[in-house]
């Protein structure tokens, strides 16, 4: 029969794929438990002596690694800072690394066991401006 046409294939070139290799400081799923840094600051401001100390009583639960609540340090240190001019609790939530729901959880579980008046309201206040920005999406996560 007809000679069969040759379907003419141009060399296709060699496209060498590019080695890629992902960097190793992609966070997987593990929960680092980050180390608890004691920090040795020489600028211990009033409002952080203040509710430093009457925080204390928090201190024993909230070191106890419970994955629904703060750690200690972190929870004072959106306490002492959540209320100043400027600072977006969402943000500072985001920075430290909690969701509005626990810090919500740990500020009820904490409240009770607080007896200084200026941090007891103070830990309203917070409570009250996380009640008006949580979601109920926020709201309804369980944490496994």
């Amino acid at each position: 029969g007809p000679p069969s046409p040759t379907v003419s294939s141009p060399m296709s070139p060699k496209i060498s794929e590019p080695n890629i290799t992902l960097p190793k400081n992609i966070k997987g799923n593990q929960q680092s438990k980050k180390p608890k840094i004691r920090s040795r600051s020489n600028s211990s401001t009033r409002i952080d002596t203040y509710v430093n100390e009457s925080l204390d009583p928090a201190r024993d639960i909230l070191s106890e690694n419970d994955e629904r609540y703060i750690n200690f340090n972190t929870f004072k240190y959106i306490i002492e800072n959540a209320l100043e001019k400027n600072i977006n609790i969402r943000e500072l939530c985001k920075q430290a690394d909690v969701t509005v729901k626990i810090l919500s959880d740990t500020i009820d579980l904490v409240h009770p066991l607080v007896k200084d008046k200026k941090t007891k309201s103070r830990l309203t206040r917070i409570s009250n401006l996380l009640f008006q920005i949580i979601t109920p999406d926020e709201e309804n996560i369980i944490s496994s």
